[in-house]
């Protein structure tokens, strides 16, 4: 047997002696209910960091809570969980208090405890009975560094009457929110009871960007033909973020690196206790097109139902004379290839010759100009790929001009080249106008009413007592 699993055993047959283990696991439990009592505010900053990763930096303020029977007490200390990180999509993780300093991470096996201590009481309190193979399902599904399937959890509590009212409860989106997700615990002294706390943490994830990225997320890829408009500028590249909304107000910004412009912006609303992968129709669609073209921001506020949301942004490349000027060296060339073409029959003195040669070679040297970006965020690259291709194009037509200019070539081939450049300066100046108009943004804020019509969540007001349904307030969104 695994040593983890037997570290399942251990926690479940010292909680049911009176140890400390035993009102451990319902004080995480109530803790997490009663987030709304004692978490006041998070702002999340998201920027890119790579083609397909993100860096995200979450502050979140809060209080010790009042009720003693939310604070899971540890070692004279409370270990309060104030975040949850979805499990398989980040890289590193870091946290620092409200003066920068850096606050030590307690290693994965001591919060996986907790989790795990979490999910036995409340299997415990349902009234199933504890099997033997229950320890090492609940211990593979908290520990899991992937979304754990939980079929066979689920498969167990089928057995029983209280198993399938625990399936049937609340209770279980909380169990399904815990095999998800890793919690962030901070471990606060007794001397900060009356304290207002603050702590950053900061992590990076990727998100997926080519289709191998789409198949190892188990998500579907774009279809080619979008991926095609998309290659050629005629369609945003889309830039999704998910988080939850727990308590609190929630202000979300997103920066775009320098030659990327935000356009269109959604926020949708995916309900509680789902997994947002599985939600074909949002139940709150709000759509803006902000203020700012280098940063959205959005904001939650605290009467906004708690659960899952999701932020879609478009990006589009920026405005530039280096990344606009591809489709002015097309036209030129076309221009440049039709004159020669029509007046090739007076081309006779080698001095013309050479000299229209030379004029037709020296387009390259612009285009190695606007298209040769060395020090461009891989993000940027990604978003310019199409129209830089295009613009390169240029290179190898002018050099087939100029070589059939000084050869016996037909005049046949500058028709046909001055067409592909002319198509290549429509296609660049298509893609530069729908650009600028999906980043046209607004003057003033936006504001949107919604109304909620499924999936309502009831949280615990206290440790005692629950409130009534939330409806939907105004979701506002900023920038």
């Amino acid at each position: 047997m695994r040593p983890s699993y037997r570290t399942a055993r251990f926690l479940a047959k010292e909680s049911r002696k009176g140890k400390p283990y035993e009102k451990l696991g319902r004080e995480v439990i109530l803790a997490l209910l009663s987030q709304p009592r004692w978490i006041t505010r998070t702002v999340e900053s998201v920027r890119f960091v790579d083609r397909n990763v993100v860096s995200r930096r979450i502050v979140r303020h809060f209080v010790i809570p009042k009720d003693k029977k939310a604070r899971p007490k540890l070692n004279k200390r409370y270990a309060m969980p104030v975040y949850a990180v979805r499990k398989g999509q980040f890289i590193s993780c870091d946290l620092l208090d409200g003066s920068g300093r850096s606050v030590s991470l307690a290693p994965l096996q001591d919060r996986c405890k907790l989790s795990y201590l979490a999910v036995l009481d409340l299997i415990r309190t349902a009234g199933i009975k504890e099997e033997p193979t229950l320890y090492p399902q609940l211990w593979r599904i908290i520990e899991s560094p992937q979304a754990s399937d939980i079929d066979d959890l689920k498969q167990l509590l089928q057995g029983s009457t209280a198993g399938r009212a625990l399936l049937a409860s609340e209770m279980m989106k909380l169990v399904e929110f815990l095999t998800r997700n890793y919690l962030i615990y901070r471990v606060i002294p007794k001397s900060s009871l009356s304290q207002e706390q603050v702590l950053t943490m900061r992590l990076e994830r990727r998100v997926p960007d080519s289709r191998e990225d789409f198949k190892m997320a188990g998500e579907l890829p774009p279809a080619g033909e979008l991926q095609l408009r998309r290659w050629l500028g005629f369609a945003s590249h889309e830039f999704r973020h998910e988080f939850i909304q727990t308590a609190g107000s929630t202000h979300i910004e997103v920066e775009a690196p320098d030659g990327i412009a935000i356009g269109h912006r959604v926020l949708d609303y995916l309900g509680a206790g789902v997994k947002p992968a599985f939600r074909k129709k949002p139940l709150a669609h709000l759509e803006s097109r902000g203020t700012s073209k280098r940063r959205a921001r959005v904001l939650v506020p605290r009467t906004a139902p708690k659960g899952a949301y999701a932020v879609t942004i478009n990006l589009r490349p920026g405005a530039g004379v280096m990344r606009d000027a591809g489709q002015a060296i097309a036209g030129f060339l076309a221009l440049l290839v039709f004159i020669v073409a029509a007046r090739r029959s007076y081309l006779v003195a080698p001095s013309l010759i050479d000299a229209a040669a030379t004029l037709l070679l020296v387009l390259p040297g612009l285009v190695a100009l606007t298209a040769a970006r060395p020090a461009e965020h891989p993000r940027v690259t990604r978003v310019m790929v199409g129209p830089r291709a295009l613009t390169v194009s240029i290179i190898p037509l002018s050099a087939i001009a100029a070589v059939t200019l000084i050869t016996d070539w037909p005049t046949t081939v500058l028709w046909v080249i001055g067409g592909v450049a002319a198509l290549l300066a429509f296609l660049q100046f298509f893609s530069f106008i729908t650009a600028r108009r999906a980043t046209k943004m607004d003057v003033i804020d936006a504001v949107a009413e919604v109304s909620k019509k499924e999936d309502h969540e009831i949280l615990p007001a206290s440790v005692e007592a629950t409130t009534p349904p939330i409806v939907l307030p105004p979701l506002t969104r900023v920038g």
